[in-house]
């Protein structure tokens, strides 16, 4: 039976895999960074390492097989 997991878990369980810490940069070019969200996310590690996760995670759901046209153009739009 396969496990599915929330992507709040998966962030959480992120939090503690790790005892050191390496610089991670966000999916995003921080040389562009607009708005204060993308620049938060910019000058911490954790916040950049979920936001690699978040596009893994959203690029896994568009790449399904199984996820029907309609739904996946919802996602699309919903993520515009």
């Amino acid at each position: 039976m396969p496990i599915r997991l929330s992507v709040p878990t998966v962030a959480l369980a992120m939090l503690g895999t790790t005892g050191v810490a390496l610089a991670v940069s966000p999916s995003f070019d921080c040389g562009n960074a607009k708005g204060q969200v993308e620049q938060l996310i910019c000058k911490d590690d954790t916040l950049a390492r979920l936001d690699r996760e978040t596009t893994r995670l959203y690029g896994l759901a568009l790449d399904a097989r199984s996820l029907p046209a309609p739904q996946k153009k919802t996602l699309l739009a919903a993520q515009r």
